[in-house]
């Protein structure tokens, strides 16, 4: 027994018994059932303690449902329920307070699951003043969109925390479903029972799977750092959901032929699942590509009108950014947990669990306690050092002058190699990416470098957004010792020298004059090959 009280002192009154097929009519009390209560049966409780409940409800005024599976206890029911639930296979004589149900027909669809859901949304409906073909049609709505998340959580139990993390908000009239960046999941109804009606419960469960992977992905985030204009951002999400419906496919969901994938994109745009999105937007970029497509600020860009507040200050259930890395860690653990005991996890999850736990290298991280290890500095900012003197001269003194930390100087050479296959290389625009990020909001650059036997190409990449355009040149032998070289006729002189290479290279046994003081930084594709690395460098494998 509950009792919910209100401001003005009027209180309610909710007595539940649970699932129990040994309920006793008596132990529902007198004072719950009066003209706002509501009663809900089930036909797996006995026929003589259902109908003592029926006759003192009907006594006291309460609405009464009672849901059926079966056609025992029909007869008898049907002359003392308001409202009587059955499927709509079930050979039962209309009457006025029959309601028919109309169940998926999936094998995978947990019908019972789902016909506790409409129950319980037809009488909140109901009772909440709807009329009753609104009240039918939410509850086949809400049982529908149920019964797709409960399928999705039987069979991809990694997903757990994520689905139902996610809010559902109803949104007459959008045409699909969309998430936002608060994990909101916004459905259309009508879309809803039709795609339930023509494609079955599987493509909303699809759904379901879809929207998670985009707010799992942090595709809001990632949009963000591209720093690209607002009207693009319905491009990144067609990048992204060539990836999201390529995990939907593999985790054997269906995908509708509208829908998005690799497959289906441009051939000439030359994108695979092994490119980041980001790479993938920028090669849909340079070509002309519509955008139909629009799942929602979850997937990238500024709030959408038919979207609620995406402020961090919201109360309403939805999940901000710190609950959010939460929910994205746990999942990330379950997902490599199931990995390990052989379940079918797609493989691009797989890969994003284990950059999420165990990223190869913390660039924020790696960079801080090098520029707090580098007194580099700048004229003209915020503090005063003796390191460089003013120059306001008086005989026999000497002043500080004004400095501040500077932006720490990054150099990362790739190998280029023909060693190096084109995924180890896709590996290295990633790392790269992230090394981008974590410096490109301090102002300052990453000089990059092609190399095999010679160092083939040298770009400066100020903006996130520039790295999955770079071609990586080269093909040769390989020498890492070149680029290396290299960075010492680099002015100003790194802080941190970032190699990427498989590890099959020669390297210096000692720091090259220049980078005594730097930060060097094997990034390996081999792990193997760090027996190798002179113990001047730092080694870190590629995950």
């Amino acid at each position: 027994l509950t009792r919910l009280e209100d401001s003005s002192g009027g209180y309610t009154e909710i007595v539940s018994t649970g699932a129990n097929a040994e309920i006793k009519s008596l132990q529902v009390p007198l004072m719950a059932l009066n003209l706002k209560a509501l009663l809900m049966l089930q036909d797996e409780a006995p026929l003589q303690e259902n109908m003592a409940l029926l006759r003192r409800a009907k006594d006291s005024g309460a609405i009464t449902f009672v849901s059926l599976r079966g056609d025992t206890q029909y007869k008898a029911v049907q002359h003392y329920a308001d409202y009587i639930i059955a499927r709509e296979e079930l050979d039962l004589p209309d009457a006025p307070n029959l309601v028919r149900y109309i169940p998926d027909q999936s094998e995978k669809f947990d019908a019972a699951f789902a016909e506790d859901c409409f129950c319980g949304a037809l009488a909140a409906c109901l009772q909440a003043g709807l009329d009753f073909s609104s009240a039918y049609k939410h509850a086949q709505t809400m049982a529908n969109l149920a019964g797709a998340r409960s399928s999705s959580l039987e069979r991809f139990p990694y997903l757990d925390t994520a689905l139902t993390s996610m809010l559902l908000v109803e949104a007459p009239g959008l045409g699909t479903v969309a998430v936002d960046a608060r994990w909101r999941l916004y459905y259309d109804p009508a879309r809803v029972l039709e795609i339930q009606r023509q494609h079955g419960i599987e493509v909303l469960a699809s759904d379901w799977v879809h929207e998670v992977m985009h707010v799992l992905r942090d595709h809001p985030a990632r949009w963000v750092d591209l720093r690209e204009p607002p009207s693009r951002a319905r491009l990144f999400n067609l990048a992204g959901d060539a990836h999201v419906n390529d995990d939907v496919a593999e985790l054997g969901l269906p995908i509708l032929p509208s829908d998005v994938t690799f497959a289906r994109l441009p051939h000439e745009s030359g994108c695979t699942r092994a490119m980041p999105t980001e790479e993938v937007y920028q090669r849909l970029l340079a070509i002309a590509v519509s955008t139909p497509v629009d799942c929602g600020s979850g997937a990238g860009g500024d709030r959408r009108g038919w979207e609620q507040s995406i402020a961090d200050e919201q109360q309403d259930g939805s999940i901000a950014n710190d609950d959010a890395d939460i929910v994205r860690e746990e999942t990330a653990r379950k997902v490599r947990a199931r990995a390990d005991r052989g379940d079918n996890v797609p493989t691009a999850l797989m890969c994003w669990a284990g950059d999420y736990l165990e990223p190869s290298v913390d660039w924020r991280s790696e960079l801080r306690s090098v520029v707090s290890r580098r007194l580099g500095q700048r004229a003209g900012t915020t503090d005063y050092t003796f390191t460089r003197p003013s120059r306001r001269r008086v005989p026999g003194f000497t002043f500080p002058g004004m400095a501040g930390p500077a932006p720490a100087r990054v150099a990362a050479v790739i190998d280029t190699s023909g060693s190096m296959t084109a995924g180890e290389l896709a590996q290295c625009l990633g790392d790269l990416l992230g090394l981008v990020r974590s410096v490109a909001g301090d102002g300052a650059a990453v000089t990059v470098m092609s190399v095999d036997m010679r160092v083939v190409d040298v770009v400066t990449v100020r903006r996130p957004a520039d790295v999955p355009g770079l071609h990586l040149l080269g093909g040769g032998g390989t020498d890492m010792t070149v680029g290396l070289d290299a960075c010492t006729s680099l002015r100003p002189l790194p802080d941190v020298v970032v190699v990427m290479t498989d590890g099959e290279t020669p390297w210096p046994s000692s720091p090259l004059p220049g980078l005594e003081a730097a930060a060097v930084i094997a990034l390996l594709s081999q792990p193997a090959a760090a027996t190798r690395v002179p113990s001047w460098m730092r080694s870190v494998p590629m995950r």
